[in-house]
This record gives structure tokens, C-alpha cells and sequence, in this order.
């Protein structure tokens, strides 16, 4: 062993031995070389202490180090800071000693670590490099190494300084992905601007806009090169060359009027990765849906204004059609029609033919060439069905349109036919007739069969009233038959009745009773009833004698006091004590309106009270626990309807209570879950609670998910059947969001915490660094570079200044200053970007130091700058496109302003509120101030018809104070003319003088409107008026707008028009009315006069030779009188409309019923409860339904017995009407047979609900349900 390698022990006993040699020898020499030799001892011990001060240091140092510091040698780790422990996952640095390193590297960097370590023993270090290592619970994480040859105990090892970059890494690559895609958003903004300019490019093609977006498509997705597209929509197809079937496809559906029209496909051609998240998976899909929401609104764009001028187009089809109706006779009108037809149509021949009784066609009207130049044998214009053929016999056949571009094959002998349309007429789903067009210079399509179409439907109600003429007359007889029959019926329906009938004479006294009517008041006879007297009834309120005195009809409820009959000796009655009874009396109109008698109805309704009382108490009680409660509950039936609910339950939906009763459960929250929990409880009986539960509102999934504590309970019977369940639920919601809030707070806190790569700090009071963890280095600096002075010297000097303000401040006041952000200058020059976080530390009170972190933000304020610029970039490129939306949705308001107007053209609005309509939607979409539609008077003035914008004062005259001269060269001319700068005063236009009123609103007119545009208004060929658009400011007129106003003009013109045609249909239907009124006098009243007459002829002889057959006779009299009055009273009503309004519908019932019955003798029970006020619209509504139901009755069910029943309460009403008769099957039956579409359409226009419900043999319901809230008309 060399001196060198000697311990210091080993030298004290070489030393000792010395000394006895030196003991012997006693030489100076001696001597000398001892004294060097201890002073050599007493160095090396003073150079063995300093490097163990330095070795413990050191290994504090790496102990205290943020970043991780191993030692291994022969491969196994020797040594471990916490740091690195920490970065491992391992609780304790010993966890790692003694395992062999590979473990902790990720294997695709095993051979990067051979090569590093290599490098080292060579060497002496390795730079610095990246490796993958994995923790001790196998995730891993990113990290720089960096190594050195050193000695540990004396021997050869490697020390490694790992630092976490998995943050920075990441940052690095999504500023990356940022980048990409922004890149791949500028091709999505192209892509879309590309399909603007396509839609606004003059005199393009719906086709030619769908395929160039096809084209425009695959440059705008990730991968064009291998892109392709296809656009399908109504049967048509679009794509791009190289477009082919392919597993990898984005799909969108093209949506037109919220209907699903068609689909837009891109698809790729090749495989890509799963792992790529770039736009093609996160932006393309909103991309397609944003194109083809588009393409949907372009289609749809464009087919409004092809409907539009489709209508305008068939809206004077029917003008001229209406105009022949109203002008021709039936044999004229025929071929009329067939002019109007081939004119539009363009077309040479034509044919106009009916279906008779028969079933034959009969060709009514043909083109006069097809009958001169047909040589066919035996030509004939009877078509018997049997005969059928061609297109036309398929048209009727089928009940479809057909047309044919080619050539048909047509019998030897008749004219050539190379094109032909034909469209049947069909009248509630029937055929009745048909319209034939032949031989078009151009092919038909279906813009032609549609336009073709709507004429047959239009004209089809009038041939089928022809028709309805003789089968009337047919029904009238059966109806006869049907009459006498019911009348037998009715006589025994009288005498059996359940509901106690009485007869009164005028003055009030009893003539006649049924047993159920004897049985009620306790009496034996009719007899023992006569000489009553209904005025002096005591149990009568005096409110009711009032109205019967007055002979009108009243329906009271109210207490029948038996006692109070005996004591006053009215009639002997067997029965004693009170009862509640429900009257209704009805006056039987006499000569000169004068009651004749009186019909009474009386029902007994004592427990009906008693049990209606019991229910509200009850229910009462109910219903005010349920609604204070803050517990959301339910009842529901086994099948999970609902039958009620609290106002908490409704409010937490956002609905009122009466939402819910008779809907289902699972039709409103869907969830298969939570329902197969209530068909457990359902069946089981058995009690079920969740707690703190998530639920989703699947009609508002903007809610997000909510969590609820609920139970169902059920409702059992004795042996154990569940007939009901009640749900119970309380929210939770945010009491759960709060845990779960609480609970990823800490696990971010915790991950911060182990993770963190920031540079920790101390410095004294004075601001001087005491210490620098040694991520320092990463900014170039050693520790020792650092310690001793202070931050603000490293910072650019644009920042030192105001760090070391920031740094005093802290010092002086004590209190934290925030977070600041400075540049400083790393050791090669480079400057780079910190945030700084500094807090004092304090010591008795006093400020001593300073501790912070200091974050390196660099990247971040790269990013962020880039990401700026990328805004803005991005915020320009959406300023351009707002600007091309703009106009295109100046264009649809256009679109969508002229087919509002074409609507209310169409309804039965008033010529004025049509005007004012235009008026107020020109000046919308022309931005003019004032509008004013002017008619020319006989005197050649102009007279105001509607006004936008005008004073008072210009709207009231009959004189134009200026524009006057503009508006004579428009009709002039028959075109519109601009007036870009009016002039100040009349005379510039060379006007008459003007009284003094006129001349003061001429001179003060200019200072209100600067601009003109006047457009004539044509009327057929007849110049009509004119129409004046008033501008506050001078200004030039461009050609589309003056185009729009035209246009405007045009459907002014229409309406007045459609104005005087709706007049002429008015007078038309007025006579018809009439027509019918006197028919229905004829066929109902007058025949069972002429009956009752007869009878009253033959009873005198009848009553000599037998009473009883007489007293019948008289009962039948009575029978056919009543329902003769009845009947005078409904054609009254009709000839009175208002009359409907004034009574109450119980009675208006009571009369139809009668009516009803005396006609058809078929036996009606009516029954009403709470005849209260309704609407009048409610009341017309139900009573024509009740009417139309009963003439199905009349003409269709052949039935025994019918019942009537109304129920009305202030807010709701019921109506119900049923028969015994043989019903029909409702699939087999179309909706407007039996006039169901009409009662339908009645009940949905009072926001009534109308059920129909019948089977075969088995009778027919119809039930009306109207409830306040659910669109009831109010009559204030």
C-alpha cells in the first residue's frame, strides 16, 4: 500500500514506531525528519475534515434538489434523492436502492440508455437527452438526463440529474396542434366562401350550385388527396370524379322544413390512423353539418321562389276558373275550363270529363279537333268503366297523375297523340271526372301535373255538388221511411224513459206525465196531477217562474220539499220529507211566439250531491297538502300515467299541473333503468328508494344531469293488487355537485404539488439570494452564479427597474405583492419570459426575507402570441363572411316576405287589412319611410286606400302636395318611375294651385321626404291606381329595387283582385244558402205538416169509433208537432247565425235533439249539467259538431237509442254524443267521410280535443274535451 493510500491510523502507529527508532538514534537528522513528518500528518487531517464538510454538503444538496439525483453503479441504483423518489412514485428513496436501472426506463429507450452510458465510461459525461421512464405503478413520464463519471465509497459510478419535462413537452405539442389547425380552418372558411360565391353567381342552376359545392369539398378536409364526396337530395346525385364506396365516411343529413330531404357523404379513400385527433375527427363533422344545413337552405331558397311563382301562376288559374263558374251555365262551363286548361298547358288537345251514377265517363267537352279529325267506327264520348284504357282509364283507375313524353299507342282512326297528361278529379278521395291535355311542343313535367292537379282539386267541389243533387233527393226518401219507423219508437222510448217527463198547457197546468215523472212525485196517476198549476209551484225559485213567465226556457237545480206540497194540499204525494232535483223547462212555441205549453224534465239528484259534496271535501283537503309541499310527488296508475301531480313536481319540469294527468311516464323521462324499477314495485308491491340518483330531461338536455333522492311507494288493495303508485322526489343536485366539486379540487391540488418544475428562492431583507433550487440552471446559471445577489441584476433592464421597486415594496410593507411577469437574460443571451411569486417572511413581526417561485412562461407567451395573431386572423375571415351572409339573408327575408304576402293574399282577410299588410312589409324590405297606396277616382284624383309613415294630414286629403306629376307618368307608362331628389315646392312640378291647406302641406313636404319611387297598380288591363314610396333622404334607385317594388305593385293589383272575385263568391253563396234553407223548409217542416194535417182530419171519425186508437192518434200528433217546432226553430238559428250566441247551448242541444227526433223518430236522450256561459266561438263549435254528428246518426247508424250529454264548468266543457247503431271500422274509413275531417277541424279551431270512437255493431261515441289554456277563444 502506497503513503497515499495509508489511514490516518495506520500512520500514528508507523509514527510510534518511528519514534522508537529515533529514541535509539538521537540524531539531529533524526529529529528533523520527524518534525516534517508530523506537520505532513496534521495537513492531511485539516484536508480530511474540509472534504467530508464537502461530501456532506453535497449530498444535502441533492437531498434538497427539485430535481431527481441517482447514483448507480454496476447497473444497480447505490443512491436516491426524494426528488427522484417523488418523480418514481415510490414513498421513500430506499424503495429504489439496490434496483437495477432498466427497470425505470420505458423500452423503446433501453438502447438510448446503453448508448448514454457507454458514452460516460468513455468520456467522463453525456450530454444532455430525453428518455421515457417508468414509474413504480407503470405510467409513464417524460424527462431530460443528464450524466457524469464520479466516485461513490471509494468507487467508479454514474451520477444522473432527471428532470420532469412532461409539461413543457405537452405544451410544445398542442401549440403544434393549434397551428394545424387554424391551417385546416382557413380551408374550412374557404370551402365555405367558395358555396356563397357559387350561390349568388348571376344565372346559375340549383344543379350547377349542389355540384360545384361537391367539388368544393375535398380541398377543405385534412386529407384532399384522398377525399372524395357525394351530395344525394330528392332522388338526384352529385359527386366528385373520383368519388367510390368507402368504409371510412362522414354523413350529415340535408334538412328542408324540418323534414329530411337528403345526405351529404365525404368519405376517405385509405385507412388513417385511429391516433390522429386532428380537425378530420373534432372539426370536420361540424363542418359537414354547417354545409349541409347550408345546401338545405339554398334548396329550400330556391323552391320558395319556384312555389311562389308556382301559385301566382295557379292563383290566376283560379280567378279565371272562378270567374267561369260565376258567369257560364253548366254546359259551358265545361268547356270553358278545358280553354283555361289547354292555355296553360300549351297544349292542342284536351279532354273534360264526369263519372255518372253509372260509373261511365262522360266526356262533357273535348277540343273540337279530336272529335272532327277522329275516324274511329261507332265514335262515342260514354266511356263505360269496362272500357277503360290508356293513360286517362289508369288515371282513374289508380286515382293517380300520370303523364307520358312519348308517343301512344292510340286505336286505328285517331288523331296522333306524341304527349299527354292526365289528372283525375277527385272529390274525398273518390274519382268523379277527369282533365286530358295532349301534344305540348315540349315534354310535360311536374311542375305541369301539379299545376294540372290544383286545378281538379279546385273545381272538384262543384261537380260533386251537381252530383249530390240527385243522391239528396234519393236520401230524402229513405229518410221518409226512416221517419215513420222512429216514430213508433219514440212512443215507447216515452212510456219506458228512466227521466221523469212532464206536459204543461199555456197557463201553467199538468196535462200529461210519465211513470217515471208519477214515481218521482209519489203519485199514482195523471190524474191525481191535474189542476197543478207550474206558475204556482212553491219549490220553483222565483228567478226561474220570472223566465217562464216570460215563456223562456230555464234549467235550475234545487230542493223539492214534499212536506211543503202536503201542507199546502197541491196534490197528494206519498212521499215526505226533501230531495235535490235537477229541472229543466222548456216553452213550446205557440201561434205569434206565444207558449204553448210547456215541456218539463226532471231528475232526481239527491245522492249526486251528497257524493259530489263528500269528493270536494276530500279533495280539498288533497290538494292542500300537495301543493305546499317542497317535495316533488306524483300519482301515477299501474301503467305509470299519471293522474296528478303537485305544483312543485309541474314548476320543476317548467309545466303547469294540468300537463300531466293521462300521459305516460316513461313518454316524457325515457329510461330503461328507472322503468324496470317501477315494474318491479308494480308487481312486487314492494317499497324502493335511490339516493343522490343522476337523471337527464331528454326534452332538455341543456339542463344537464341532475341527481335526485326518490321512493315509489305503491297503493295496494286488501289482498295485495297494486292499483297505484306514488313517486316522491327531492333534488340533491347541488349538494352532490359540491362533493364531487371537492373531491377533483383536491386530487388537482395533489397533482400540482408532486409535479411542479419551477425555480424555489429565498433572499434576506436585504433582497441578496440566499438560495436557488437548481432549476436555476435551466436558465444557464450556476447555484453560485445566483447566490449574492439579487433577481432584479439578471432581469432585461426595460424590467430591473420596476422588479426591484416591486422587491422594496415587498420588504418595507410586508405584504404580498402578487404575481408579476419580467423578461431576464439567461447566461447565452437568450431573453426569456418569468413569472415571479414572492411572499415575505417574517420573524417577531419584522420582515426578514423574502420566499417566491419563479416560473418560466416563455412558451406561454409564444403561444399566446401566436394564438392572437391567429384571432385576428380568423376574426377578419369571419368579418367577410358575415358580409356575405348579410346579403344572402337580405335575399331569403325577400323570398320569405313575398311568400308571407302570397299567404295572407290566400286568406279571408279584409281588402284593407291585405293593403296595409303590403304596406307595412314594402316599406320592411325597402327601407322607404312612408308608403301610400292611391286609387284614381272617376275625377282623376287619387284617393288614399292604405297608408305606412304618413302624416295625418297627407293621409286624410284627397291631393298628393308633391310626387302628383311621377305618379301620372307611372300609369302612364305602365312602369315604375324614380324620383331620386324631389324639389321643394309644387310648382317645380308644374301642379295646379292648391287651396291654402294644400299649398301649406305641399311647401312643408319637402322637408320630411327628399326621394320618390312611384309604381303603377294594373288591375287585369285596367290601370287601377298607383303606389307612392315616400324617402327622408335624396338617393339613386338601383334596378333591383325598383324590380322588387314592381313586384310589390303586382300583388297590390292581385289582391283587389282576389277582392272582387271573394265579393262575387259571397253573393253566390248567399243564394245557395237560401236555396238550401227552403229545400230543408220543404223536405223536413213541410212534410210533417202535411202528416200532422191528415191525422188531424181523421181523428174526429177515429174517435167516434175508437178513443184509444184515437188518444194514439192524438200522442202522434203531438209527436210530429213538436218535432215540426223544433225543426222551425234549427232553419231559425240558421237564417239567424247570432241566434247561436244568445241562448245557452243546452238549449240550443234541446232544440237539435227535438228536431231530431221528430224527423228521424229515433229517441234522443239529452242530459246537461252546468249549463254555463262558453265563448261564443267554443259554443258554435260544439254545436255544429253536435249537429253534424246527429245527421250521421239520422243518415247512417240505423239506431234505437241515441244520448246526448253536456257537461260545462267555467273552465272546461264535455261533450258527448252516442248511439246503439251499427257503427263502422274507423281503419277503413278516410278521415273527411261522415264529416269527420270538418268536426275535426271545428274542435282544433277552439283548441278542443274530438275523439271518435266506434267498431261494428257496436255503435259510435264522439267526445269533445275543450279546457282553458289549451287555445280557448275569450270574448273580451
Amino acid at each position: 500500500m502506497s503513503h497515499e493510500e495509508l489511514t490516518y491510523e495506520e500512520l500514528e502507529a508507523r509514527l510510534a514506531r518511528a519514534e522508537a527508532v529515533i529514541e535509539v538514534l538521537r540524531g539531529e537528522q533524526v529529529d528533523a525528519i520527524v518534525g516534517e513528518k508530523h506537520l505532513a500528518l496534521v495537513r492531511l487531517k485539516e484536508v480530511e475534515d474540509a472534504l467530508a464538510e464537502s461530501v456532506e454538503a453535497h449530498r444535502r444538496l441533492m437531498e434538497l434538489s427539485f430535481d431527481g439525483v441517482a447514483i448507480y453503479r454496476e447497473g444497480e441504483v447505490v443512491f436516491a434523492n426524494p426528488a427522484l423518489a417523488g418523480l418514481l412514485g415510490a414513498e421513500d428513496p430506499e424503495q429504489l436502492l439496490g434496483r437495477d436501472v432498466k427497470e425505470f426506463v420505458s423500452s423503446e429507450y433501453r438502447e438510448v440508455l446503453e448508448d448514454r452510458l457507454r458514452q460516460v465510461r468513455h468520456q467522463g459525461e453525456a450530454p444532455l437527452f430525453e428518455e421515457r421512464l417508468v414509474r413504480l405503478d407503470g405510467t409513464a413520464v417524460d424527462v431530460e438526463v443528464a450524466g457524469v463519471l464520479t466516485t461513490y465509497e471509494g468507487q467508479p459510478a454514474v451520477q444522473v440529474v432527471i428532470r420532469d419535462i412532461t409539461a413543457p413537452k405537452w405544451a410544445q405539442e398542442a401549440l403544434s396542434r393549434y397551428a394545424q389547425e387554424l391551417a385546416e380552418r382557413v380551408r374550412q372558411l374557404n370551402c365555405l366562401y367558395g358555396i356563397s360565391a357559387l350561390v349568388e353567381k348571376p344565372g346559375v342552376t340549383l344543379e350547377e350550385v349542389l355540384q360545384g359545392t361537391v367539388e368544393l369539398l375535398p380541398p377543405a378536409w385534412h386529407y384532399p388527396e384522398i377525399t372524395c364526396a357525394r351530395l344525394a337530395v330528392d332522388g338526384q346525385e352529385y359527386r366528385t370524379d373520383n368519388y367510390e364506396e368507402t368504409a371510412w365516411v362522414q354523413t350529415a343529413d340535408i334538412v328542408i322544413r324540418g323534414e329530411r330531404a337528403g345526405t351529404l357523404q365525404v368519405g376517405l379513400l385509405e385507412e388513417r390512423p385511429a391516433s390522429d385527433e386532428g380537425p378530420f375527427a373534432q372539426q370536420e363533422p361540424l363542418l359537414i353539418d354547417a354545409i349541409a344545413q347550408r345546401v338545405g337552405r339554398i334548396i329550400e331558397r330556391t323552391r320558395a321562389e319556384e312555389a311562389l311563382r308556382q301559385s301566382t301562376r295557379e292563383l290566376t288559374l283560379r280567378n279565371r276558373i272562378a270567374r267561369v263558374f260565376l258567369t257560364t251555365t253548366d254546359e259551358e262551363m265545361y268547356g270553358e275550363v278545358l280553354q283555361v286548361v289547354l292555355e296553360a298547358l300549351e297544349s292542342e288537345y284536351g279532354v273534360f270529363g264526369y263519372i255518372d251514377e253509372d260509373g261511365a265517363l262522360i266526356c262533357a267537352s273535348m277540343t273540337k279537333d279530336i272529335w272532327d279529325k277522329c275516324q274511329i267506327p261507332d265514335k262515342d264520348i260514354v266511356f263505360p268503366r269496362e272500357t277503360w284504357g290508356g293513360i286517362w282509364g289508369r288515371a282513374l283507375v289508380e286515382a293517380k297523375s300520370f303523364y307520358s313524353n312519348g308517343p301512344m299507342r292510340v286505336p286505328e282512326g285517331h288523331v296522333p297523340i306524341e304527349r299527354a297528361i292526365a289528372v283525375p278529379i277527385i272529390h274525398q278521395g273518390e274519382p268523379i271526372g277527369i282533365l286530358e291535355a295532349a301534344n305540348k311542343d315540349t315534354d310535360y313535367d311536374e311542375r305541369d301535373q301539379g299545376l294540372l292537379e290544383a286545378i281538379a282539386g279546385y273545381i272538384a267541389p262543384v261537380l260533386q255538388a251537381g252530383f249530390e243533387r240527385d243522391r239528396e233527393e234519393r236520401e230524402r226518401r229513405r229518410a221518409e221511411e226512416a221517419l215513420r219507423e222512429s216514430e213508433e219508437r219514440f212512443r215507447t222510448m216515452y212510456s219506458q224513459s228512466p227521466i221523469s217527463v212532464e206536459l204543461y198547457d199555456a197557463d201553467g197546468k199538468s196535462v200529461d206525465a210519465n211513470p217515471a215523472c208519477l214515481d218521482l212525485f209519489g203519485v199514482d196517476s195523471v190524474e191525481e196531477l191535474r189542476g197543478f198549476s207550474l206558475f204556482e209551484d212553491p219549490n220553483m225559485p222565483s228567478d226561474a217562474r220570472a223566465h217562464i213567465e216570460r215563456g223562456e226556457a230555464v234549467v235550475y237545480e234545487n230542493v223539492f220539499d214534499f212536506d211543503l206540497v202536503a201542507r199546502e194540499g197541491l196534490y197528494k204525494t206519498s212521499k215526505s220529507g226533501s230531495r235535490f232535483i235537477d229541472v229543466r223547462i222548456t216553452p213550446l212555441k205557440g201561434a205569434e211566439g206565444v207558449p204553448g205549453g210547456f215541456l218539463v224534465h226532471v231528475q232526481d239528484i239527491t245522492e249526486r250531491k251528497r257524493a259530489e259534496e263528500e269528493l270536494r271535501e276530500t279533495t280539498r283537503l288533497l290538494e292542500t297538502i300537495l301543493d305546499h309541499s317542497h317535495v316533488l310527488v306524483a300519482c301515477m296508475d299501474p301503467g305509470f300515467n299519471f293522474l296528478r301531480v303537485n305544483r312543485a313536481y309541474a314548476e320543476a319540469d317548467g309545466r303547469d299541473s294540468s300537463f300531466f294527468p293521462g300521459r305516460n311516464h316513461f313518454d316524457l323521462y325515457p329510461d330503461e333503468e328507472n322503468q324496470a324499477i317501477f315494474q318491479s314495485v308494480a308487481a312486487t308491491g314492494e317499497v324502493f328508494a335511490a339516493y343522490a340518483k343522476p337523471f337527464e330531461y331528454a326534452e332538455h338536455p341543456e339542463r344537464g344531469v341532475s341527481y335526485w333522492d326518490w321512493s315509489l311507494v305503491p297503493i295496494t288493495e286488501d289482498d295485495g293488487t297494486v292499483t297505484g303508485l306514488v313517486l316522491t322526489v327531492a333534488d340533491v343536485t347541488e349538494r352532490t355537485r359540491a362533493e364531487q366539486a371537492l373531491w377533483e379540487s383536491e386530487e388537482k391540488y395533489r397533482d400540482l404539488v408532486e409535479n411542479i418544475d419551477d425555480v424555489i428562492y429565498a433572499a434576506d431583507a436585504e433582497g441578496v439570494v440566499t438560495y436557488v433550487s437548481p432549476s436555476i440552471e435551466a436558465f444557464g446559471y450556476t447555484l453560485s452564479e445566483v447566490i449574492g445577489h439579487t433577481f432584479p441584476e439578471f432581469l432585461v433592464p426595460e424590467d430591473s427597474r420596476s422588479a426591484g421597486e416591486t422587491l422594496s415594496t415587498l420588504l418595507v410593507s410586508g405584504h404580498s405583492v402578487g404575481e408579476n411577469e419580467y423578461r431576464i437574460l439567461s447566461k447565452s443571451g437568450e431573453v426569456r419570459w418569468i413569472r415571479v411569486s414572492s411572499r415575505p417572511v417574517f420573524a417577531d413581526d419584522r420582515v426578514v426575507g423574502v420566499r417566491g417561485v419563479l416560473s418560466d412562461i416563455t412558451e406561454r407567451k409564444r403561444a399566446e402570441r401566436q394564438l392572437l395573431e391567429a384571432k385576428e386572423d380568423a376574426e377578419r375571415a369571419r368579418g367577410l363572411e358575415g358580409e356575405r351572409r348579410q346579403e344572402a339573408e337580405r335575399r331569403r327575408q325577400i323570398a320569405e316576405s313575398l311568400a308571407d304576402v302570397m299567404t295572407v293574399l290566400n286568406s279571408n282577410q279584409s281588402l284593407d287589412e291585405v293593403l296595409d299588410y303590403i304596406a307595412m312589409r314594402t316599406a320592411e324590405l325597402l327601407g322607404n319611410q312612408a308608403v301610400g297606396i292611391y286609387r284614381l277616382e272617376d275625377d282623376q284624383k287619387f284617393a288614399i286606400q292604405a297608408a305606412r309613415g304618413l302624416l295625418v294630414a297627407y293621409a286624410t286629403g284627397r291631393d298628393i302636395p308633391i310626387g302628383h306629376a311621377a305618379l301620372r307618368r307611372a300609369m302612364a307608362s305602365r312602369e315604375a318611375v324614380p324620383v331620386p331628389r324631389l324639389g321643394r315646392h309644387p310648382s317645380a312640378e308644374g301642379a295646379a294651385t292648391r287651396e291654402a291647406l294644400q299649398e301649406t302641406l305641399a311647401r312643408t313636404w319637402g322637408d320630411l321626404y327628399q326621394a320618390l319611387l312611384a309604381v303603377p297598380i294594373i288591375v287585369g288591363e285596367e290601370l287601377y291606381g298607383a303606389i307612392a314610396l315616400y324617402y327622408s333622404e335624396a338617393r339613386e334607385f338601383p334596378e333591383e329595387e325598383i324590380e322588387l317594388a314592381t313586384v310589390f305593385g303586382d300583388q297590390v293589383a292581385l289582391a283587389i283582385e282576389n277582392a272582387r272575385l271573394r265579393e262575387q263568391v259571397r253573393e253566390t253563396a248567399a243564394i245557395e244558402e237560401r236555396e238550401r234553407l227552403a229545400r230543408d223548409l220543404h223536405d223536413a217542416v213541410t212534410q210533417t205538416l202535411f202528416s200532422s194535417s191528415l191525422i188531424a182530419e181523421a181523428l174526429p171519425r177515429v174517435w167516434e169509433r175508437d178513443p184509444d186508437r184515437a188518444r194514439e192518434g192524438l200522442k202522434e200528433l203531438r209527436s210530429l208537432t213538436q218535432g215540426a217546432l223544433a225543426e222551425m226553430r234549427t232553419l231559425l238559428l240558421e237564417l239567424r247565425p247570432a241566434g247561436l250566441t244568445e241562448k245557452a247551448l243546452g238549449e240550443l242541444l234541446s232544440h237539435l235533439t227535438q228536431a231530431m227526433t221528430g224527423r228521424s223518430r229515433v229517441p234522443i236522450r239529452l242530459t246537461v249539467e252546468g249549463d254555463s256561459h262558453l265563448p261564443d266561438e267554443l259554443q258554435i263549435a260544439l254545436y255544429r259538431i253536435a249537429q253534424e254528428a246527429l245527421n250521421n246518426v239520422a243518415r247512417h247508424a240505423e239506431a234505437n237509442e241515441v244520448s246526448v250529454w253536456l257537461h260545462c264548468e267555467q273552465a272546461r266543457s264535455r261533450l258527448r254524443i252516442r248511439d246503439d247503431g251499427r257503427g263502422f271500422d274507423p281503419e277503413d274509413t278516410l278521415p273527411d267521410q261522415l264529416g269527420m275531417g270538418i268536426m275535426r277541424e271545428r274542435a282544433k279551431s277552439v283548441g278542443a280535443t274530438l275523439k271518435i270512437t266506434s267498431q261494428p255493431g257496436q255503435g259510435t261515441e264522439v267526445a269533445v274535451d275543450w279546457q282553458e289554456g289549451n287555445g280557448r277563444p275569450s270574448d273580451d
